[in-house]
């Protein structure tokens, strides 16, 4: 059966509300990024270069709606996925995919999930939607929801690095670390240049008590990706607390050069100048018993202009 000719955001319509694009909203602002510390472990997915991040959404005045289920996924076997829908029906299908992108962007994950699955009962053979149901359950802190929306979206699409990542993100957050490295490494063999992915493999590894492999990972993602804030506060992080401060002030520079406009890199400069200074002095040196633990960094990264 043939393939469905891929469409075109118009100019009136923005590029990361369009269903055609894997590496959209889906791949935008998964979660707060935990560059010096804290409880959130996996960074954001890395907004490609020419798009937009959505902002930040606003906190909702009303209790958020009750928990809904997940549907069970389609069966679809590998080999042959499902047939694109009719005309009207695709329109449709397209339509509600630009309001589900537009409620999800808006911070309102549990009515987005209810949109996503109209979307999907409309058009069963689009990954992009599967991706972007388990992208809110993630936002929602339910991982094992997730897992099986990325599986889904790998049925349908299987050389899918994004999907690859993603669903070793939410291994991540289950704390399956083990599984969650095994889906990195399968993103790294089908998309090398992708520095977000070896960032978040380096958190896995960190997680599995291997620091000299996790700064490894993070020194890759930041040569591929040298405005990858969160890859330079990750390993910033554990330098300080392997004690080499003589090596957080060259990142720093690296830093500085790589992102000299960007917000969240100018925050991240400033605690880690604070905590170098904190650091260094007389009463709190290398050392010390009274040296500083490093403290959550601002949760976003750098973004491509």
């Amino acid at each position: 059966m043939g393939k469905r000719k891929r469409r075109k955001p118009t100019p009136a319509q923005p590029a990361e509300t369009s269903r055609t694009s894997s590496r959209r909203w889906a791949g935008i602002g998964l979660l707060a990024a935990a560059a010096l510390g804290g409880a959130v472990w996996f960074a954001a997915r890395q907004t490609p270069s020419g798009e937009s991040a959505a902002p930040p959404a606003a906190a909702s005045p009303t209790p958020p709606p009750l928990p809904v289920s997940p549907p069970a996924l389609p069966a679809l076997p590998q080999s042959e996925p499902a047939p694109p829908p009719p005309a009207a029906k695709a329109a449709e299908a397209e339509k509600r995919f630009r309001e589900a992108v537009a409620i999800a962007q808006a911070g309102r994950y549990e009515e987005a999930i209810r949109a996503f699955e109209e979307v999907a009962r409309l058009d069963p053979s689009s990954p992009e939607t599967l991706a972007n149901i388990g992208k809110a359950y993630l936002e929602l802190g339910r991982p094992e929801e997730a897992l099986r929306y990325y599986r889904g979206a790998l049925q349908l699409r299987p050389r899918s690095a994004d999907y690859h990542d993603m669903l070793g993100v939410a291994y991540g957050m289950k704390g399956d670390y083990e599984a969650a490295l095994k889906e990195f490494e399968q993103a790294m063999l089908l998309d090398p240049s992708h520095g977000s992915v070896y960032n978040n493999a380096g958190m896995a590894y960190e997680k599995k008590g291997d620091a000299s492999r996790a700064m490894e990972m993070y020194r890759k993602a930041i040569e591929l990706d040298p405005r990858l804030t969160r890859a330079y506060g990750n390993l910033a992080r554990l330098y300080i607390q392997m004690g080499l401060y003589g090596e957080v002030r060259p990142l720093m520079e690296r830093l500085r050069a790589a992102n000299p406009s960007d917000p969240a890199a100018a925050r991240m400069l400033s605690q880690l100048d604070a905590l170098l200074q904190s650091a260094e002095s007389p009463a709190t040196g290398p050392g010390s018993a009274d040296a500083p633990a490093p403290s959550a960094a601002p949760g976003s990264s750098g973004q491509h202009g």
